[in-house]
């Protein structure tokens, strides 16, 4: 996906017509993303594109071989990624040049996009392009998820069990999972941005609010549909109209501009004051009490 649409309500993958940024937004590595990544390149390339921002923010991962697969959409040579494991062989993935896709010149500027909800697959392709000095990380560092699980039936069907057999290990050789128990902040694990930027809670809530707005494809009625629609006899107990709305000029809707702060939070997020404030307005308890 990219920020923005065109006319033809489809992604605009150009960031910056005037200096030739591209920009992709990467929600999940599920079967068909590798197939719209190439056709997202392939578009800017035909357009121009000099440079590219990938934005891997809020992916949770996927498939193994989608991150293999984009990785080497930006590689030409080089580990992308292994898995070692208990009783099994080490799989070993290493770029091939064949499917390499540039976009201007082969070293062209890419920044990759990442935070805490970044995991899996997403920190796979960014730590392959980081040690691989490819591409430069700009966010917060990434979930910690590098683990290999396996679902296991038990009782026919009725029940199951998820077992951890393998991880992921980085072209450097360091660790990307985060164990819970025993991981500390110092330790090697995730992907550390180049560039940090924090959000503070509230931003946060404004770029999900921003994002919402741009995701949302909102259609109007036509000439004829308007005419219909005023033509026809109404109820005389009409139902509320729960039509779409036109974009708002602001990237934050009024429906939600309206609403509380700390409801827009995960109640965990939100101070004691907001919470207090916000249980007085619903007419609750004022303690605040332990998130869930």
């Amino acid at each position: 996906m990219g920020d923005l649409r065109n006319a033809e309500r489809k992604w605009d993958f150009m960031l910056d017509h005037d200096q030739k940024i591209g920009y992709i937004r990467l929600t999940q590595f599920g079967n068909r993303a590798v197939d719209e990544m190439k056709a997202a390149l392939e578009q800017l390339k035909q357009r121009g594109a000099r440079a590219l921002v990938l934005d891997l923010r809020g992916n949770p991962g996927g498939q193994l071989t989608a991150a293999v697969e984009i990785s080497n959409l930006f590689l030409a040579a080089g580990r992308i990624v292994s898995v070692e494991g208990r009783n099994r062989p080490q799989e070993i993935y290493d770029a091939k040049p064949e499917t390499l896709i540039t976009l201007g010149s082969a070293d062209y500027p890419i920044a990759v996009l990442i935070d805490s909800g970044s995991a899996s697959a997403s920190e796979i392709v960014a730590a392959a392009l980081q040690d691989a000095k490819r591409a430069v990380m700009v966010g917060e560092r990434t979930f910690g998820k590098g683990s290999v699980q396996n679902l296991i039936q038990l009782e026919g069907g009725n029940s199951a069990v998820k077992v951890t057999t393998a991880k992921y290990i980085r072209p450097s050789g360091k660790n990307i999972h985060r164990f819970p128990m025993k991981s500390k902040e110092t330790d090697d694990w995730g992907v550390r941005p180049d560039i940090e930027v924090k959000l503070t809670p509230r931003q946060e809530v404004e770029q999900f609010l921003a994002r919402r707005d741009r995701d949302i494809v909102r259609v109007e009625p036509s000439a004829e549909e308007r005419a219909e629609s005023a033509s026809s006899p109404r109820s005389p107990n009409p139902l509320p109209r729960t039509g779409r709305r036109r974009q708002s000029s602001s990237p934050r809707s009024r429906s939600a501009a309206a609403l509380p702060f700390s409801r827009l939070l995960p109640f965990s997020r939100a101070s004691p004051a907001e919470r207090s404030r916000a249980k007085r307005r619903r007419g609750g308890s004022t303690s605040p009490s332990p998130p869930s």
